[in-house]
């Protein structure tokens, strides 16, 4: 994985300040704190830069199909950045789920809850695993 450092969206001259592209996670920070965790499987640059536009939501409250979450945009000259590159998607989506337990960021609150319910329902199903196997005479340490 290669990891950039802290940068700034733009350039003075309101460009992309992110040259490279591929898949990873990307991390939102304001005042230096993480606020937002994301994931690209195949174009970081275009999903991480759709945070900082604006433009009208197609899912908006009124629409009846609206998704369960909103979605999340920031000021540019607020926020600064960071770039996780991964090799795979799979990679990017697991690092993710990772740093998203790890950190918590405040508007992840949806994917924090969703992630941590898995994480304890793992847990519960290896305790029931655990308490349900009977080890035989073979097993026995003595």
């Amino acid at each position: 994985m290669k990891k950039t450092g802290i940068f700034k969206p733009y350039t003075p001259a309101g460009e992309c300040t992110l040259k490279t592209t591929g898949s990873g996670c990307y991390f939102i920070r304001k005042a230096g704190k993480i606020v937002y965790i994301g994931f690209s499987g195949t174009d970081v640059k275009k999903t991480m830069y759709r945070h900082l536009q604006k433009w009208k939501d197609k899912r908006h409250p009124e629409n009846r199909r609206a998704f369960f979450y909103d979605r999340v945009t920031y000021d540019r000259d607020a926020v600064t950045l960071q770039v996780v590159f991964t090799k795979t998607s799979k990679e990017a989506a697991a690092l993710e789920q990772i740093l998203i337990l790890k950190y918590k960021p405040q508007d992840n609150a949806s994917k924090l809850d969703l992630f941590s319910a898995g994480v304890k329902r793992d847990i519960l199903n290896k305790y029931e695993s655990a308490v349900t196997h009977k080890a035989s005479d073979e097993e026995l340490p003595f």
